[in-house]
């Protein structure tokens, strides 16, 4: 498409709870452009075309009132009337390049406008003005866009698998995979699965890798707190294999690195039992955000892993684990029960000790 997203003339727009994303628009300047004078009024959207201007009036702008303008996450905010609210800002979908165009629980977008009374649901079907956001109930409960993001929504994106490893970076897709099997009626689709054969693990009586961490996602943390994360694993189907590695997942706190790749602050690792069939941990592990360190550049980088059994006496010993169903949540002061089945136990596993260099 060579024009503009939307082009009017002496019309009168209303454009509200809207998602304009991901168009391909090379020969326009603007998304949107009014040839006349028509009245436009715009709230609670997300313009999202970086590289491209908002709103383009060459009708003069006689009708343009700031108080209709607001409430909107755009890539360009410099061609708006200066209204109260319009932020520009990286909305933050969950997958644009599948056309997923919900909300991370880390966007900018979450509860950002007032309710509307008689507007009930979002273009999914799904309520409309939920509150996400911890603590009391809040003035702006709307989420900007066509989509409402619900308190339910998993915070991690596809820890399922569902279909494949996408949006988990693999740093050894040799050995690291997606495989149709998963944690029976709990899983979705698929798995995560980790595998090195025998020989090519080391040297009979030399080095022997001890671990793999295969597939990893990076989580910007959308407020201070305690988090829980806990997995599904597996890593034998029967009691033929006697000496069973540890699914085991490792997670790295990042207090200012927006993308995992600065300094670590805080790490540690959880290990699944390496009993027959898919099993939990026998605690989730417990993550602290403290609000002194909190920031919108804070993280979470999760790593899914398999480590090495040395009890096995076999000369050269493989390395296999499959891991699914990864979840992470939040636990404010009203919960009593972890989604996804797990209850809080009285012996939850705090692991938030300094990272030694």
């Amino acid at each position: 498409m060579s024009s503009d997203v939307l082009r009017l003339g002496n019309d009168h727009l209303n454009l509200r709870d809207s998602t304009i994303a991901n168009n391909i628009n090379g020969g326009a300047t603007h998304l949107i452009r009014f040839d006349d004078t028509g009245e436009l009024e715009m709230s609670n959207n997300i313009l999202w075309q970086p590289g491209k201007l908002t709103l383009l009036y060459p009708g003069g702008g006689q009708n343009l009132d700031s108080n209709d303008i607001r409430y909107n996450i755009v890539s360009d905010n410099t061609t708006l009337p200066q209204g109260p609210y319009n932020v520009q800002n990286d909305p933050q979908f969950i997958d644009p390049e599948l056309s997923n165009f919900g909300l991370r629980i880390s966007s900018p977008a979450l509860d950002f406008s007032p309710p509307v009374a008689g507007n009930d649901v979002g273009i999914d079907g799904r309520p409309r003005d939920q509150q996400v956001r911890p603590g009391p109930p809040r003035a702006l409960l709307r989420d900007a866009g066509a989509l409402e993001r619900q308190p339910s929504d998993p915070y991690l994106i596809n820890g399922t698998f569902d279909g494949s490893l996408r949006l988990w970076p693999n740093d050894f897709p040799d050995y690291t995979h997606w495989v149709a099997l998963n944690d029976g009626p709990a899983g979705v689709s698929g798995s995560a699965e980790m595998f090195i054969p025998g020989d090519q693990t080391g040297e009979p009586g030399g080095f022997q890798i001890a671990s793999i961490y295969g597939v990893k996602q990076c989580f910007r943390v959308p407020w201070p707190g305690n988090y829980t994360l806990a997995a599904r694993g597996f890593s034998r189907a029967d009691g033929s294999v006697i000496f069973p590695d540890t699914p085991a997942l490792n997670w790295r706190l990042r207090y200012n690195s927006h993308n995992c790749t600065g300094s670590i602050d805080f790490e540690g690792d959880l290990l699944l039992p390496g009993n027959i069939g898919w099993n939990s941990p026998q605690a989730p592990a417990l993550i602290t955000v403290p609000e002194s360190n909190w920031g919108f550049q804070t993280t979470l980088e999760i790593s899914l892993g398999v480590l090495q059994n040395f009890n096995d006496p076999a000369a050269q010993n493989s390395l296999f684990a499959r891991l699914d169903n990864v979840v992470l949540h939040y636990q404010d002061d009203a919960d009593v029960i972890f989604r996804n089945g797990f209850e809080i136990p009285d012996n939850v596993i705090e692991v938030t000790s300094p990272t030694s260099f």
